[in-house]
Parts: C-alpha cells; structure tokens; sequence
C-alpha cells in the first residue's frame, strides 16, 4: 500500500508493455517511460507519509558488492 501511487491521488499507468503487437508477454518497462498524472482523485495517504515512508524503504535497501540492488531488497 505505501508504495502504490494510486493511493496519493496520482494516475500511474505504462509499468508494463508488450515488446511486440504479436506477442501478448508483458515486460516491465523503466520507470522513466510511466505515465504519472497527478491528482487526479481525492489521496488516501497524506503526501508527507507518503515521502516518509519512501525515504525509510530507500534506506533499507543494501547494494551488492558490483553494486546492483537485489530483487527481494527493501
């Protein structure tokens, strides 16, 4: 719940997309390609929470030693 957008009134939408027309796989895509519009209805999560909440996920997540964040970190 308090890492879903939808529930600080934002519209996300794009995560996941087909690679091709022919195939029905869906592959997520980079952050930077979601549609985000924000307020788009009344927020459940009050947005100072909100930017809490994710600054304390962002601190539980350890590197590996290349570097790269593991899948089941956080």
């Amino acid at each position: 719940m308090l890492t879903n957008e939808m529930y600080i009134g934002n519209m996300v939408q794009g995560r996941y997309g087909s690679t091709s027309y022919k195939t029905k796989q869906n592959k997520p895509r980079p952050k930077s390609e979601w549609y985000v519009v924000e307020g788009t209805h009344e927020p459940i999560i009050d947005r100072e929470l909100w930017d809490t909440v994710q600054r304390l996920l962002s601190q539980r997540t350890k590197p590996f030693r290349a570097g790269t964040i593991g899948l089941f970190a956080g």
